[in-house]
């Protein structure tokens, strides 16, 4: 009885032993993980960053809202028309427009109006400068 039980544990033992990998194999699995999980992070970092560019990226539209505000809020005493949006970059426009003074008689009359290009920048959060 002892036989049969000590054969059955060699040969559970051997069969154990032959389905395991060879210490090459498991440091070149080992080798090629690491390469895997560094081009992962690599991979996510682009992704996070192409995320964050697109999602700072700004619009046209964002610019002209940005224009009307400085002009009602930060320079009320001149009047603006016909904009003209151009991006410079993701956050950056450059705008062609037309300004008068911002009291009648000037406003009605094209000979008092004044062509100028502005950069308008708009920052992450939302806030904008006007140069």
């Amino acid at each position: 009885m002892h036989i049969r039980k000590a054969t059955a544990i060699l040969i559970t033992l051997a069969t154990l032993a032959s389905c395991g990998v060879s210490q090459s194999e498991y440091d070149e699995l080992k080798s090629e993980n690491k390469r895997l999980k560094t081009t992962i992070q690599k991979l996510e970092s682009e992704n996070l960053e192409a995320m964050r560019r697109a999602a700072s990226r700004h619009t046209e539209a964002e610019a002209l809202k940005c224009l009307k505000d400085y002009y009602e809020f930060y320079n009320p005493n001149f009047a603006y028309r016909k904009p003209k949006v151009r991006r410079v970059n993701e956050n950056t426009f450059q705008i062609s427009l037309q300004t008068c003074i911002n009291k009648q008689p000037f406003l009605s009359d094209n000979f008092h109006w004044s062509s100028e290009v502005l950069t308008l920048k708009i920052n992450d959060d939302g806030t904008y400068k006007v140069n």
